[in-house]
């Protein structure tokens, strides 16, 4: 039996969802939960992460939390009332029971806030290079759904895994990168299309070179990096300064959550061995988007501070 308080979340596991009523409201100046971090930078310009122009004089930094779609929906009222920007996450059950006009309501609500927020598409048995035919036709109907969703409301960013896995797919790993292609290039070209950023993100990886060649063999100015420190943690054989070498002109997103190393336990940040200090000694001082991954109710609010604090030094370097 799962606790009560379990975020269903990018496990993939079915989870009832939070009604225990966890979570505490920010102070109303708080205002880095609720959006955004404005850091004076001496007249240099910067374009947001979601497309929304350029920024004279300042760098904007947005925080944001991951919910899932049905979740939001039930608890629309809390997320507002707490000033929380939420990461949008989709999975196959989300997107085959999602009605635009619920879906347009939800981020009118956001918006009339002034929140902000972003998707994260499906990913479980899903695979972007697969040889199965079938199987990438359904990996397509996934996204390319997820990127209809994300044209009518236009979310800051859309996220999605890259779904390569070195101990299934290592031996034919050029095959499944050209195969992948054909999922990508045409996704990449909605993107560019409809106006709305999509990032790739880390997960099993072992090093930066797959995205990157992705990136650079599919890629347009609408497709960029979202950096997982903890999946790096998990997975990765290269160190996070050669991650960041390699793409980190391409970051616009990373998330944030913490773990032992063992598995992917999405703890608050400054629970585990994120080496969190050297993630943020190496980010590039530009606009970007942080999303904390949580997946207790109960993490939220430490997970959320423990951000803020972390941000407030980066700040401060740069």
């Amino acid at each position: 039996m799962r606790p009560q308080g379990a975020l269903r979340g990018y496990s993939g596991r079915r989870e009832e969802g939070i009604r225990g009523g966890l979570l505490q409201p920010l102070p109303r100046d708080h205002h880095r939960a609720g959006g955004r971090v404005d850091r004076p930078r001496g007249g240099e310009r910067f374009e947001g992460a979601g497309g929304d122009g350029e920024v004279q004089g300042g760098a904007t930094v947005k925080v944001h939390l991951a919910i899932p779609y049905e979740l939001l929906r039930e608890r629309l009222e809390e997320v507002l009332r707490h000033r929380l920007c939420p990461e949008i996450y989709f999975d196959a059950q989300a997107l085959e029971g999602c009605n635009d006009a619920d879906l347009r309501a939800c981020a009118e609500a956001l918006r009339e806030e002034g929140l902000t927020f972003s998707f994260h598409g499906p990913f479980m048995d899903l695979a972007p290079g697969a040889l199965d035919s079938k199987i990438k036709e359904v990996t397509w109907d996934r996204f390319s759904e997820t990127m209809r969703l994300a044209s009518l409301v236009r979310p800051e960013c859309v996220v999605f895994h890259v779904g390569y896995d070195p101990w299934r797919h290592g031996e034919y790993k050029e095959l499944w990168i050209a195969s992948s292609l054909e999922i990508w290039r045409p996704l990449f070209a909605k993107a560019e299309e409809t106006g709305v950023r999509v990032a790739l993100e880390n997960v099993f990886d072992e090093g930066p070179h797959l995205i990157g060649e992705i990136l650079t063999r599919a890629g347009n100015g609408w497709v960029g990096f979202c950096f997982d420190p903890a999946h790096h943690l998990l997975f990765s054989k290269v160190p996070l300064g050669d991650w960041l070498a390699a793409l980190g002109e391409r970051l616009v997103e990373v998330h944030v959550h913490d773990n032992h190393g063992q598995t992917d336990e999405h703890l608050p940040p400054g629970d585990g061995r994120v080496d969190f200090e050297l993630l943020f000694s190496l980010l590039p001082h530009r606009d970007l988007l942080f999303t904390l991954e949580v997946h207790r109710e109960e993490y939220v609010q430490r997970g959320l501070e423990g951000l803020m604090e972390m941000l407030q030094s980066w700040e401060a370097t740069g």
